[in-house]
């Protein structure tokens, strides 16, 4: 591990190139979060707090606050809508939005979760499981396969082989804008999917292979839902 610096001199590792990860940790209950430099550490070097907001434009919304300030960027992390913009999303036949936040996982054990504090300089943290009971884990595989579509964040990733490794036998129709796939299995670095047309399969028997992380970098944009 190498270990570089933090906001108020405090030190976190980061993670080697082709690290491995093993899914996504979900912040599901507002309750304070403390933020450990190593799991056997005594004191939290960085804590999240989710804020309401009582006053002004942004009255209601629940804000995720960190002492780590810019250094926590994890994975996901959305505040929730204001009473003024929840109002008109019922409107709009839709509902408010709540927060998200959300960690990739390295390594899990009874005691702790490993995550990344910060997605773009890859930075650890831990979470400690007798801190929380906020905490809802979920494997990548799991939560691919869960998910409306996936796509990948730049047309020219879009690449479908035919076999992990293998060939190439498929790229973007619009070299603009990739296509929309859905899940059927993971394996390491690569998964296992078939393309869509207007959220139907198009083919169920045509299964291709597609690298969704190269180094540590997600190469997929991840559509949980999609509205109809």
């Amino acid at each position: 591990m190498i270990f570089i610096s933090c906001q108020n001199n405090v030190e976190l590792q980061k993670v080697p190139e082709n690290f491995d990860e093993i899914g996504i940790l979900e912040v599901s209950v507002r309750e304070p979060l403390k933020i450990y430099a190593n799991p056997t550490d005594d004191f939290s070097v960085g804590k999240i707090t989710f804020n309401k907001i009582r006053y002004g434009k942004n009255k209601g919304m629940i804000e995720i606050k960190s002492t780590l300030g810019d250094k926590l960027k994890p994975f996901t992390k959305v505040n929730s809508s204001s009473d003024e913009e929840s109002a008109q999303l019922i409107n709009s036949g839709l509902g408010p939005a709540n927060i998200r936040l959300m960690f990739r996982v390295l390594h899990s054990t009874p005691e702790y979760f490993e995550i990344l504090v910060n997605d773009d300089t890859q930075e650890i943290g831990y979470f400690k499981r007798e801190d929380a009971t906020n905490l809802a884990y979920i494997s990548w595989e799991d939560y691919m396969k869960k998910a409306a579509v996936i796509s990948t964040f730049d047309a020219a990733d879009y690449k479908l082989y035919d076999q992990i490794d293998g060939n190439i036998v498929k790229t973007a129709k619009n070299p603009k804008r990739s296509g929309f796939l859905r899940v059927t299995d993971l394996k390491g670095d690569w998964i296992q999917v078939v393309e869509l047309s207007w959220q139907v399969v198009e083919n169920p028997e045509e299964k291709y292979w597609l690298k969704w992380r190269e180094n540590g970098n997600l190469k997929i944009e991840i559509i949980e839902e999609l509205l109809e």
